[in-house]
C-alpha cells in the first residue's frame, strides 16, 4: 500500500483511510481537532491527489476528498469484500446535502462581507478624531470673543438697548421704508413715460442707462 513520508500527509492519509468517507478541507481540519493547520491540510490533500492516493471531487463551489478505493478485482485474502468500500448512495446524498448547505452558508457570508464593506466605506467618509478635535478648537476660538461680548452686555457695560431706543429705531426704519416706496414708485412712473417713446425693449433701456432693479439683487421692500 502506498504511503507518504511527509508527517502532515501521513496523518491526513491515515485519517482519510480510517474514516473512509468523503470530507472537505474544513471537515478534515475540524475532525483532526486543528492538530494540522488548514493550509497544511490543503497542501497535503493536493499532494495525495497528485500521488493517486486520494480522489478529488467538486460539488458546486466546494471540493471534497475521499481515499482512493481498491479496484473491483481487489479483495481480502479470505475472499471478503475490501474494507475501503465505495461510498453508498446514502453517503453520496449526504455529501451533496452538505455541499448545498455550504454553498448557502457561503452566500450568507458573502452578503455579510459586502454589508461590512459598505459600513467601512461609510465610516471612512466620516471625519477622524483628529479632524474633529481640530474643528472643535476652531469653533471654541470663534466662540471666545462672542462669549466675552455677551458677558459685557449682561454685565451692563456699554450702551443698553432701552424701550425708548427701540421705539426710535422702529420710527427711523418706518421712515426709510416709506421713502424707499415713494422713490421706487416715482422711478417706475418715469421709466414708463420714457418707454412710451423708446424704440427698444425695457431690458435694452435698462442696459443702456445702467439701471439695476431690486429684483436683480433679491431686494424686497419690507412691511412696516
Amino acid at each position: 500500500m502506498a504511503t507518504s513520508s511527509d508527517p502532515d500527509e501521513k496523518r491526513v492519509l491515515d485519517y482519510m483511510r480510517d474514516a473512509n468517507r468523503p470530507y472537505s478541507v474544513n471537515d478534515v481540519f475540524s475532525n483532526l481537532h486543528k492538530a494540522v493547520g488548514k493550509t497544511a491540510i490543503q497542501r497535503a490533500l493536493d499532494s495525495l491527489v497528485s500521488a493517486g492516493l486520494i480522489n478529488e471531487k467538486t460539488y458546486g463551489k466546494q471540493k471534497v476528498y475521499v481515499v482512493k478505493q481498491p479496484t473491483a478485482s481487489s479483495s481480502n485474502s479470505d475472499g471478503s469484500a475490501p474494507t475501503n468500500a465505495l461510498p453508498d448512495e446514502a453517503e453520496k446524498r449526504d455529501l451533496e446535502t452538505r455541499a448545498q448547505t455550504a454553498e448557502r452558508e457561503l452566500v450568507v457570508e458573502q452578503a455579510e462581507v459586502k454589508k461590512l464593506q459598505r459600513e467601512l466605506a461609510t465610516l471612512r467618509q466620516r471625519p477622524t478624531c483628529e479632524q474633529l478635535r481640530a474643528r472643535l478648537a476652531e469653533l471654541q476660538a470663534e466662540l471666545a470673543p462672542k462669549t466675552e461680548r455677551l458677558a459685557a452686555i449682561d454685565s451692563g457695560e456699554g450702551r443698553k438697548v432701552t424701550p425708548e431706543l427701540m421705539s426710535d429705531a422702529r420710527k427711523i426704519r418706518a421712515n426709510l421704508v416709506s421713502e424707499w416706496r415713494k422713490r421706487k414708485r416715482a422711478c417706475v412712473d418715469l421709466i414708463d413715460c420714457v418707454l412710451e417713446g423708446y424704440p427698444a425693449s425695457k431690458k435694452a433701456f435698462f442696459e443702456e442707462v445702467g439701471l439695476e432693479t431690486d429684483e436683480e439683487h433679491n431686494a424686497v421692500v419690507p412691511k412696516v
